[in-house]
């Protein structure tokens, strides 16, 4: 089953996650994966991501 929640904007504070073992660079896939989810077809017209680096 899944979770229909869309978000207009998705916002990245950081390209790092924790993966049970260390800290490591999110993937180019985990990337368009996550940000994927900014702009739902037939809700939104456009989608924003924003990637804090720094």
């Amino acid at each position: 089953m899944g979770l229909n929640m869309p978000a207009r904007t998705v916002l990245f504070t950081t390209a790092r996650k924790f993966d049970g073992k260390e800290l490591r660079w999110i993937t180019s896939g985990e990337y368009i994966q996550m940000s994927g989810r900014a702009g739902r077809r037939g809700k939104d017209e456009r989608g924003i991501v924003v990637l804090v680096i720094d």
